[in-house]
C-alpha cells in the first residue's frame, strides 16, 4: 500500500497549476463558434421574466426576478441571479450569456484540475504523474462532446452553476480530508463550511446539487479509505451527521412523499418501470459515447428515444440490465485492488441517481453527464498514463489522438449550434421522430420567412402524431399567419379537440391564439370559436390536472372579458382560482368589477 505523499516543491506546484491553462485556453477555441446561437425551448419561458420587472430599482430588479423561477423545487435563485450579470431586459442578445457560460465552464475546468490532482497527490501518486493525470482528466472533460448542449443552451447554466458549487466544496472536503490528523480544528471547520456554504449554493442553483453527498461518499469509500488515509473518531461522528444523516433524509422524504414523487408519470407516456428499464439502456449509451464520442446525432432533441416497454422490447433492454448489473458489480469488487477503477464507476452513477432514476424527468439529456463523466475520464485519463515501458508511449499518445478527436466533433457541434438555420435542418434531418426538432426547424423558417416551409415541418410531424395537441394548434396558428383559416378549416380542428393528448407547448400556443382571436386577425378564429375551443379542452381527460385547468379558465376568462361579458369572465376567473389560488385573479376580478361600477362586489375580492 503507498505511503500517501502531500506535499511537493513550490516549482513542481507552480508547473502543476500553470499547465491547467493548456486545456482552457484549448477548450475556449473549441466552443467559441457557438456562442453566435440563439436562444432555444427552455430559456424563453424562465428569461423572459426579464422584461416584466419594470423600471424598478435595482434591488426590487433582482428580487423580483430571482424569485420566480419555475424550473425546481428551489426556484433555482443563484442561477437565476447570474442571469443577470448578462442583461435585465427582455428580449437580448444571447452571445453574452453564452459567453458566461463558456467563462462558468472553463473555471469549473479549473476546480477539476485542482480536485484531481489533490486526490491523486493524497493517495501517493507522484507529482509528475499526478499532474498529468489532472491535465488529460481536465482536457478530456472540458472539451467532451456531451459537454456542447450545456455550454452552448444558456438555461444549462444552472447546471454549470451546481457543479461551480459541488466542486468547491469536495476541494474543502478533501483538503480538509487531509489535515485530519494533523490539524483536526482547521480539517473540520473547512469540512464543514466548505459543505454548508458551497452545498447550500449548489442546490439553490440547481437541485442535483444534492449529489455533492454522494460524491463524498464516492471519494472516501474508494480512493481515500483503501489507499490508507486514515479516519479518526472524531471524523467518523462528523461525516454520520454532515454526509450520512442528510442522505438517510433524504431517502426518508421520498419514501414518505413517494406518490407525489411519481405523481408526474400522469403526463408522461411512459410508466414508472418503462422509465427504469429504458434509463438502463440510456446509462449504457451514456458510457458508450463517453469513450467512443460520435460526429452528429447530439443536441437537445431526444424525446424520440424508444421507450422500453418490456426487457425484450426493445430487445436491447435485457442485456443492457445485466450491463448496469456488471458494472456496478465490478465497482463494488474492485474497490480495494482497483480503487480507481471503483471511483470511476461510482462517481458516474452517483451523477446519475436523482435524473436517471425513478423521478419522471424526461428520459434522455446529455446534459446529465456533466458531471458525470468526469469519472470514466479519470479512469481513462489515469489507466493511459500508469502504463509501463512502451506501452506507456503508446497510451499516452493515444489519449493525445481522443483529444484531438475529441476538439473536432466538439468544435463541429459548436460551429452548427452556432449557425441556427443550418442547426435547425441538421437536428430535423437526425431527429425525426422528435416533435420539438421540428418544432425548432419550424420557428426557424418562420423567423427566415418561409411560412410555407414551417407549416410543411408541422404538418409532415402531424401525421405521425395525428393526437399531438401542440402540433394541431400550430398549424392553425401557422394557418392564421397566412390568413388560411376559415370555417371548414375552424370544424375540422374542433373536431380532433377532444381526443388530443396534452403537452406543456399547447398552453403556449393557445394563449397565442387567444390573443389574435381578439384582435380579429385569424379569420374564422373569433373570439367565440377560441371561447369553444378552451370549452372543448376543459372537457379533455388529458387536460384534466389543476394547473392545466386552471389556464384553461383563466384564459376563458379573458375571452369573455374581452367580450364584455363581465358575469362569464368573473365565472371563468372563480374557477380558475379554484383550481389554483393566484393573488393576482381576484385583484383582476376586483379591477373589472370596478371598471362596471359594482363596488361592493369588487371590494369582496379583495378584503
Amino acid at each position: 500500500m503507498p505511503t500517501p505523499h502531500l506535499t511537493g516543491t513550490p516549482g513542481a506546484l507552480a508547473r502543476s497549476f500553470a499547465l491547467v491553462f493548456i486545456p482552457l485556453v484549448i477548450a475556449a477555441a473549441v466552443y467559441w463558434p457557438g456562442l453566435t446561437g440563439t436562444f432555444l425551448f427552455d430559456d424563453f419561458p424562465n428569461l423572459s421574466v426579464l422584461g416584466n420587472i419594470g423600471d424598478t430599482d435595482i434591488y426590487h430588479r433582482i428580487v423580483r426576478f430571482t424569485l420566480t423561477g419555475i424550473s425546481g423545487p428551489t426556484g433555482r435563485p443563484v442561477s437565476l441571479l447570474s442571469f443577470m450579470i448578462n442583461d435585465t431586459a427582455w428580449p437580448t442578445s444571447a452571445w453574452s450569456f453564452k459567453y458566461t457560460n463558456l467563462m462558468f465552464h472553463l473555471l469549473n475546468g479549473a476546480l477539476v484540475f485542482l480536485l484531481i490532482y489533490k486526490l491523486f497527490r493524497i493517495i501517493g501518486v507522484t507529482e509528475s504523474r499526478a499532474r498529468w493525470i489532472a491535465f488529460f482528466s481536465t482536457l478530456l472533460w472540458l472539451i467532451h462532446p456531451l459537454q456542447t448542449s450545456t455550454v452552448l443552451y444558456v438555461i444549462q447554466r444552472m447546471t454549470e452553476l451546481s457543479a461551480l458549487f459541488t466542486l468547491a466544496a469536495l476541494l474543502c472536503y478533501v483538503y480538509g480530508r487531509e489535515r485530519i490528523g494533523s490539524s483536526p480544528k482547521t480539517a473540520y471547520a473547512l469540512m464543514t463550511s466548505g459543505l454548508v456554504l458551497f452545498g447550500t449554493l449548489s442546490v439553490f442553483s440547481k437541485e442535483s446539487g444534492v449529489l455533492l453527498l454522494l460524491y463524498i461518499v464516492t471519494i472516501e469509500f474508494t480512493l481515500l479509505r483503501p489507499m490508507g488515509l486514515k479516519s479518526t473518531r472524531g471524523f467518523g461522528y462528523w461525516i454520520a451527521a454532515f454526509i450520512y444523516a442528510p442522505i438517510t433524509i433524504l431517502i426518508l422524504y421520498f419514501a414518505i412523499n413517494f406518490d407525489s414523487a411519481i405523481a408526474g408519470y400522469a403526463n408522461r407516456p411512459f410508466t414508472l418501470g418503462e422509465r427504469l428499464l429504458t434509463e438502463s439502456r440510456i446509462l449504457i449509451d451514456y458510457l458508450y459515447q463517453i469513450i467512443v464520442p460520435r460526429l452528429g446525432g447530439s443536441g437537445l432533441f431526444h424525446e424520440d428515444y424508444p421507450i422500453s416497454r418490456s426487457l425484450v422490447n426493445p430487445p436491447q433492454t435485457l442485456p443492457a440490465l445485466v450491463g448496469v448489473f456488471l458494472i456496478v458489480t465490478s465497482g463494488f469488487m474492485a474497490r480495494k485492488r482497483f480503487p480507481v477503477y471503483s471511483f470511476s464507476i461510482f462517481w458516474f452513477l452517483s451523477g446519475h441517481v436523482l435524473e436517471s432514476t425513478f423521478l419522471p424527468l424526461e428520459l434522455y439529456f446529455e446534459h446529465r453527464n456533466y458531471l458525470a463523466l468526469l469519472g470514466p475520464i479519470v479512469g481513462l485519463s489515469y489507466a493511459a498514463l500508469s502504463a509501463a515501458g512502451k506501452l506507456k508511449k503508446l497510451s499516452t499518445s493515444l489519449l493525445a489522438v481522443l483529444a484531438l478527436t475529441l476538439s473536432f466533433i466538439t468544435w463541429s457541434n459548436a460551429t452548427l449550434w452556432g449557425n441556427p438555420a443550418v442547426a435547425a435542418t441538421v437536428w430535423a434531418e437526425e431527429h425525426p421522430g422528435s416533435i420539438r426538432a421540428q418544432q425548432y426547424a419550424s420557428s426557424i423558417a418562420v423567423q427566415l420567412g418561409d411560412v410555407k416551409r414551417a407549416r410543411q415541418y408541422l404538418a409532415d410531424t402531424l401525421t405521425r402524431y395525428p393526437h399531438e395537441s401542440s402540433l394541431i394548434l400550430q398549424v392553425l396558428m401557422m394557418d392564421c399567419q397566412t390568413n388560411s383559416v376559415d370555417e371548414d378549416r375552424l370544424s375540422k380542428v374542433m373536431a380532433e379537440l377532444p381526443g388530443i393528448n396534452y403537452s406543456n407547448a399547447s398552453l403556449d400556443t393557445l394563449i397565442s391564439l387567444s390573443s389574435v382571436s381578439m384582435q380579429k386577425n385569424c379569420g374564422a378564429l373569433d373570439n367565440e370559436a377560441m371561447r369553444k375551443i378552451f370549452a372543448i379542452l376543459i372537457k379533455n381527460e388529458s387536460f384534466q390536472s389543476p394547473g392545466k385547468l386552471h389556464m384553461l379558465y383563466y384564459w376563458l376568462g379573458q375571452l369573455y372579458a374581452d367580450s364584455l361579458q363581465l358575469n362569464a369572465a368573473i365565472e371563468a376567473l372563480d374557477k380558475a382560482n379554484d383550481y389554483m389560488a393566484v393573488l393576482d385573479i381576484p385583484l383582476l376580478q376586483a379591477v373589472w368589477l370596478s371598471s362596471a361600477g359594482l363596488y361592493d362586489e369588487a371590494l369582496s375580492y379583495v378584503y
